[in-house]
């Protein structure tokens, strides 16, 4: 088939599809351009994070892409019908998008949002959140194949936050996850200039102390040391705090637990997030407690210790009360806070669009 799209339109498209989030902010995709259809790729160098267990977290990312290219493709006259990919002679492929044209969509705020969401890590105002939008955004992932359970009332995001510290407290006590964290820090603006991709220390929003104390303990010995005076407790009430200070907690699930839940998942979780980012609202991930759980449910608390599995499954049937899970079987696409908030004082940044193209 000729070539029918522009490349300035296909660069429009790659544009919008990297502005996708990330665990880390790992960018862990590829592109490749033939016969108007675009494959995607999920690179397992870029999604080897020790939370990122079987590629949950490299799938979800992935469906977010698929999501921001179809808005913009649509914006700019083109349909696109999406096929998650099961060709064993092409393994690294997780989506195809074929274009069509068809006629131009309007510009909505949902599209204009692509390149103004982030997450934002700032303390949340209490201010409460339309119920008509929590209800629309619930009907649209209902209508999709999914749940997305909201909770507003004090008791039950109290109740969320517990655990949420909880898991944290695993996330700062365990050594591979703490140097892959320390691997994705960049400490200087020059660093995350050089490398764009990474958390700037600022986008932690944790204080001006922040960067020194994690240069300070980036070596394990340090942090091991400081774990036996229980600084992982402490650490994680920061988890808690901002979790608390949400006017609106929601839990994103799929059935089923197969590749292709995941990735459909992180579209509709996407979608979720760009219509928060369009009528104002901040948003920030809450993804400690859903992948340590996906861990133990998905693959058996496989690189967890005796003990460190425990901690995760005493975590289980409280989550399971709190969100109201009857079904075990699902996959837990994302745990996440939304509400009213200041900007952030800083975003992440992307590498060069030409760096995602396949050979």
């Amino acid at each position: 088939m000729a070539l029918t799209m522009t490349r300035e339109s296909l660069d429009d498209l790659i544009e919008a599809g990297i502005r996708a989030p990330s665990g880390d902010n790992a960018q862990p995709w590829s592109f490749r351009w033939r016969d108007n259809v675009l494959s995607i790729y999920l690179e397992a160098e870029r999604s080897r994070s020790f939370f990122d267990v079987g590629h949950v977290a490299g799938l979800i990312s992935i469906g977010a892409v698929v999501e921001n290219i179809a808005l913009q493709a649509a914006s700019d006259g083109w349909a696109a019908q999406v096929e998650w990919c099961a060709d064993k002679s092409d393994p690294d492929c997780r989506a195809r998008m074929v274009f069509s044209r068809t006629n131009r969509s309007p510009n909505l705020p949902v599209q204009r949002a692509i390149r103004e969401r982030c997450v934002n890590r700032r303390p949340y105002h209490r201010r409460p959140i339309d119920p008509a939008w929590l209800v629309a955004r619930r009907d649209e992932v209902r209508a999709a194949g999914g749940s997305l359970i909201w909770h507003t009332s004090r008791p039950e995001i109290r109740a969320a936050a517990a655990l949420a510290r909880k898991a944290d407290w695993l996330r700062f006590s365990h050594r591979q996850l703490h140097e892959d964290f320390m691997s994705e820090l960049r400490f200087t603006a020059a660093d995350a200039q050089r490398t764009r991709d990474g958390l700037p220390i600022p986008t932690l929003e944790s204080g001006p102390l922040a960067g020194p104390f994690l240069r300070f303990v980036a070596p394990w010995r340090r942090m091991r040391v400081l774990n036996r005076l229980r600084i992982h407790h402490l650490l994680s009430w920061q988890t808690e705090f901002l979790v608390r200070s949400a006017p609106a907690l929601g839990l994103l699930v799929m059935p089923g637990r197969d590749d292709e839940v995941f990735l459909a998942g992180g579209r509709l979780m996407e979608s979720v997030w760009l219509s928060a980012t369009a009528i104002g609202l901040a948003f920030q991930p809450v993804t400690a407690l859903t992948l340590f759980l996906m861990r133990l449910l998905r693959h058996h608390g496989t690189g967890l210790s005796v003990s460190q599995r425990q901690h995760i499954e005493s975590l289980w049937e409280p989550f399971r009360t709190v969100f109201e899970i009857d079904d075990a079987n699902q996959a837990l696409i994302m745990l996440f806070r939304v509400g009213y908030a200041s900007p952030p004082h800083a975003r992440t940044l992307r590498r060069p669009a030409e760096s995602f193209w396949r050979r």
